[in-house]
C-alpha cells in the first residue's frame, strides 16, 4: 500500500512563499526567474493524506514554516561539520 506523506491542505504554500521565507531564515535574497508555465507543469498540488490519517490516525504536526526552520538548522550543523540531530522525531 502506498502513502502520501505532507502537509495536506492544511499546510498548502505556495513557491513563492516558500522561497519568501528561505530569505527571512538565511537573510540572502533567493534570485527567482519567472517565465510562462510550460505543458505538462503542475500549476497546483497539495499531498492528499487521507489514506495515511484513515489507517494509522497520523496528522502532520510540524508547520511548513517550521519544518523550513528545522530543516535549515540541520543543514547549517551539517554544513558545520557538526552532527545535525534530529529536532523533532514522529512515529506511526
Amino acid at each position: 500500500m502506498v502513502f502520501n506523506l505532507g502537509g495536506g491542505p492544511a499546510n498548502a504554500v505556495s513557491l513563492r512563499n516558500v522561497l519568501d521565507e528561505i530569505e527571512v531564515i538565511t537573510g540572502r535574497r533567493v534570485p527567482v526567474t519567472l517565465e510562462t508555465p510550460r505543458t505538462g507543469d503542475q500549476l497546483y498540488y497539495v499531498t492528499d493524506t487521507r489514506r495515511l490519517e484513515g489507517r494509522f490516525g497520523w496528522q502532520a504536526s510540524v508547520g511548513w514554516r517550521d519544518g523550513l526552520r528545522d530543516l535549515a538548522g540541520w543543514l547549517r550543523d551539517a554544513a558545520a561539520g557538526r552532527e545535525p540531530l534530529p529536532v523533532r522525531r514522529v512515529s506511526a
